[in-house]
């Protein structure tokens, strides 16, 4: 898909995954799985536009902010599906339940990676964090499941460089 092209976003999912119409009411499109995916598998990187400035994730919803070294902000936008990719598809979990990836920043780029083996026709899901949780109505994820996120993002982007598989486009 070339890097710049209308309908991008939805045509960049690798096979097996696909985008279509979310299990979520009034969420639009989602990306599921025609294959089971297992765990740790590294999905990305996000594409989109980059900001020097946060995007305030109530004008986009589809901004991840990245972490620098120095006081700069930044920030990864996939509103614009002619930039971004399949993975501004992916939606935020209901629950704890259907959370199946973290996302993690490595080398300046988000990624999602599986937090459990995923079974074919599963919606992929990631928790957005619990400001944007809040806004879209959600309860905020309990303490037990914050901690097994923080401990696979960190073993996420330590094991990132030994990965077996990764889907990465660009």
């Amino acid at each position: 898909v070339p890097r710049i092209a209308p309908g991008r976003a939805r045509q960049s999912a690798p096979w097996p995954l696909v985008v279509r119409y979310s299990t979520i009411a009034g969420a639009g499109f989602g990306v599921f799985t025609d294959a089971d995916l297992p765990c740790c598998l590294v999905f990305g990187p996000y594409q989109g536009s980059v900001a020097t400035k946060t995007v305030d994730s109530s004008e986009s919803g589809y901004g991840w902010q990245i972490r620098t070294s120095h006081d700069k902000n930044l920030c990864v936008d996939g509103a614009d599906e002619t930039l971004s990719n399949w993975m501004r598809f992916v939606n935020c979990p209901r629950s704890a339940a259907e959370v199946n990836l973290v996302a993690f920043q490595y080398h300046m780029q988000i990624y999602y990676r599986s937090v459990r083996p995923i079974q074919r026709g599963s919606e992929l899901m990631v928790w957005y964090g619990d400001t944007y949780g809040r806004e879209l109505g959600l309860p905020p994820m309990p303490q037990q499941h914050q901690q097994q996120q923080k401990q696979a993002t960190t073993s996420a982007a330590e094991g990132f460089a030994h990965v077996g598989v990764v889907f990465r486009f660009g």
